[in-house]
């Protein structure tokens, strides 16, 4: 349904002045914006000349539809066949673009104008629909010349509203080349204090550098020096280590039982300060790096032999010490002297935290080329708050059976560089209470024939070099080589493919070895190799303590081994 709102008679081109007049004035009234109420008022107007252009009449009512959504019709009734097809047309294209909907009787008696009303106008109520068909009446009929004026009026204002928006633009432009200016002056500024900022940088790693060379001479320095004096303070205490078992010696002169025990003080006392000066003397060969391993086959059942006779005057009332290995052992190809130190160190330990019960050195082979060696105790124990600083340097577990042996807290430190270079790994577990395991995973040695297929291997390292050294060390031994330059990487080339062997370089971007390790959950054997050898904090980190190697002047045998000690690991 639509109210119409009043009918007009167009048949001049001042009629068409007085509807254009009227239209607008009607849209402006029902809250058309200026631009809609110029495009309602063009369409009509093309209209109309139209139809004075053909010498027709028409007329032309204005309405109100009822129904939702609202909108202003605007009905012209004529006989519009006089008009060429193509006019008729160019009107109809025109008007759609103007006012949105037209549509046109099939006889062209009728051409319906529609234009919605403005956002959420409703309907008016009829009081406005009085007040808008009293305006219409009363609107006075518009000269051509009236009407010229009212569109000069209405292009000035036009015009001075667009004057208005340029001066306001060029006030903008104005203060945004200001801003400009202020932007490329804090650039200016930030880019000298950037400039000496990097000079500072640039100094303080120059610092550092000759820092390094200094703490470096100094480690030197002390290395050198710790191996001077403890050389030169073993000549004297062998010296009274033999006078004292001279002293007692059942052909001497017969002791009286306070000088017998005097002697015997005077004894373990020299042999206490020659443990400490072995241990600094061990530690000062791993700092300046002496330790050079000297591989040969070794009778490992009389390496245990001797441990039980060295140890055995240690052990304690109550205590008993056993050592053990299986039937048919295939043999180990290591350094005895640096294993035998390695042994003696735990044992030594075990013995001197262990009261009651037993001390078990015991090896097994638990994955073709390794050999495992547990030291266990029945002892006091380790917590787990201490379980890794027991590695570091000078640290002492805190306990009732500490002055039983009064150490420097070298030995474990020195035991993990020895471990190191035999290419092996030393992990502990232990509980408060009922003693403490110290397992020792070694490679059995190169006379042992290695696994010939690797299957798939994934390389994760961010140096394209290492890759490619690493694939020249696995050639003819692997599958497929699967790589990685970062830790996500690895990590999605694990989940997706499954390796049998990851090799694994310590510092990556993306989170490092740690990250991966943590992903992998011991289920894939590791080898972590890397140019940076890997401190105590980051040997912490490593979960399940795989094996590590350096990259440096690292050999196919070395690789092979540290890869079955890694498959031990996860098969163990």
């Amino acid at each position: 349904m639509s109210t119409e709102l009043g009918r007009f008679r167009i048949a001049s081109e001042a009629d068409v002045f007085a509807a254009r007049r009227t239209v607008r004035d009607v849209a402006a009234h029902l809250g058309f914006d200026t631009t809609d109420q110029v495009r309602i008022a063009i369409a009509v107007s093309e209209w109309g000349r139209l139809l004075v252009g053909s010498q027709s009449t028409a007329v032309l009512v204005l309405a109100l539809t009822e129904q939702p959504p609202a909108a202003l019709t605007i009905e012209l009734l004529a006989d519009w066949q006089p008009l060429a097809a193509g006019q008729l047309s160019d009107g109809l294209a025109a008007s759609r673009r103007l006012m949105g909907e037209v549509r046109s009787a099939t006889d062209l008696s009728e051409i319906r104008l529609a234009k919605r009303l403005p956002g959420a106008q409703s309907h008016p109520t009829p009081a406005v629909l009085e007040q808008l068909r009293a305006g219409i009446a009363g609107l006075a009929l518009a000269t051509p010349l009236e009407d010229l004026q009212g569109q000069n009026e209405e292009l000035l204002a036009t015009l001075e509203g667009l004057k208005a928006k340029q001066d306001e633009l060029l006030r903008l432009n104005d203060e945004l080349e200001e801003t400009n200016r202020g932007v490329m002056a804090m650039y200016g500024q930030l880019s000298d204090e950037l400039e000496e900022t990097n000079r500072g940088v640039v100094a303080l790693y120059a610092e550092l550098d000759e820092r390094g060379s200094q703490l470096r001479e100094a480690n030197n320095a002390k290395s050198r020096f710790l191996a001077s004096v403890s050389h030169e303070l073993r000549s004297p205490l062998h010296s009274i280590i033999g006078l004292s078992n001279l002293l007692r010696d059942p052909d001497s002169e017969t002791l009286t039982a306070d000088q017998s025990e005097q002697v015997g003080l005077i004894r373990s006392s020299a042999e206490q300060l020659l443990r400490l000066v072995n241990e600094l003397l061990d530690l000062a060969k791993a700092e300046s790096h002496v330790l050079q391993p000297n591989p040969e086959p070794v009778d490992l059942a009389a390496v245990l032999g001797e441990l039980r006779a060295t140890m055995r005057p240690l052990t304690s009332p109550g205590v008993e010490l056993a050592c053990g290995m299986p039937d048919g052992f295939g043999g180990l190809v290591t350094d005895p002297v640096l294993l035998g130190q390695v042994l003696r160190n735990l044992t030594g330990n075990a013995l001197a935290f262990t009261e009651h019960g037993q001390v078990a050195v015991e090896v097994s082979e638990p994955a073709p080329d390794v050999v495992q060696i547990e030291v266990s105790d029945t002892g006091v124990g380790i917590a787990p708050e201490h379980q890794e600083l027991v590695f570091e340097e000078f640290f002492q577990v805190p306990g009732p059976l500490q002055v039983h042996r009064a150490g420097t807290g070298l030995g474990l430190a020195h035991v993990r560089r020895v471990v190191d270079a035999l290419g092996g790994v030393l992990t502990l577990r232990s509980e408060p209470g009922r003693g403490s395991t110290f397992t020792l995973r070694l490679p059995a040695g190169p006379d042992r024939q290695p696994v010939a297929d690797l299957g798939v291997v994934l390389v994760a390292d961010d140096d394209p070099a290492a890759r490619q050294v690493l694939r020249g060390l696995l050639a003819g031994l692997v599958d497929r080589v699967l790589e990685a330059a970062d830790a996500p990487a690895a990590i999605a080339v694990a989940r997706d493919q499954q390796p049998d062997l990851v090799l694994l370089d310590l510092r990556m971007p993306g989170g490092g070895a740690e990250a991966v390790l943590a992903e992998l959950a011991g289920a894939v054997p590791v080898v972590v190799v890397t140019s940076a050898e890997p401190d105590d904090e980051a040997r912490r980190r490593l979960v399940g303590a795989v094996p590590v190697r350096s990259k440096e002047g690292l050999r196919r045998n070395d690789l092979l081994a540290a890869v079955q000690l890694a498959r031990g690991q996860v098969t163990g």
